[in-house]
């Protein structure tokens, strides 16, 4: 087992493979989503996860099919939860999703959508949301460079572990 704290951990757990469908099941597209933590100010200040995507994954679709990897309690006593060897499937509307204001092709929804469909089925879901906090500012996207180190964690051309759910990893320049 790996330490569910390591950063390549927490990436294999924050996205997520979808599948967008026609009403009659027919797959349209593929690709992949992630978990995103954000704080919500105003009159209830609060953090909001959202399910982020690419518009162009949801269009001319109806459905969106996803695979979420099932949570365990660690004991009875206490309320920690882990990743369990088991996944499950939850399929949310494409109306769901709300376009992002100010990106072309982002489109996110509520993660309480997700986990309402998840616990129609009995089922809770594991995952790691990343925190608006690690999102680079304009002074630190100044100073990069023309060869930085990058890290990838998805599903392109809809590869997947599919033996374990997990997305797949890369590391490059």
């Amino acid at each position: 087992m790996f330490s569910l704290e390591a950063p390549a951990s927490q990436l294999m757990y924050s996205t997520v493979m979808l599948i967008s469908t026609l009403a009659n099941g027919d797959i349209v597209n593929s690709g992949t989503g992630f978990f995103y933590e954000f704080k919500v100010d105003g009159e209830r200040p609060r953090q909001e996860v959202v399910l982020v995507t690419n518009k162009h994954i949801l269009s001319g679709a109806d459905r969106v099919k996803l695979t979420l990897h099932e949570a365990i309690y660690v004991n009875k006593e206490s309320s920690r939860v882990e990743p369990g060897s088991a996944s499950f499937d939850v399929t949310v509307s494409t109306g769901d999703f709300v376009d992002h204001p100010r990106c072309e092709d982002l489109s996110a929804i509520p993660i309480k959508l997700v986990w309402d469909e998840a616990l129609k089925l009995n089922k809770k879901p594991f995952y790691r949301a990343i925190p608006e906090t690690i999102v680079p500012g304009d002074d630190t996207l100044r100073e990069l460079s023309a060869l930085e180190d990058v890290v990838m964690a998805g599903y392109p051309e809809g590869m997947i572990d599919a033996t374990h759910n997990f997305p797949v990893l890369r590391r490059g320049i």
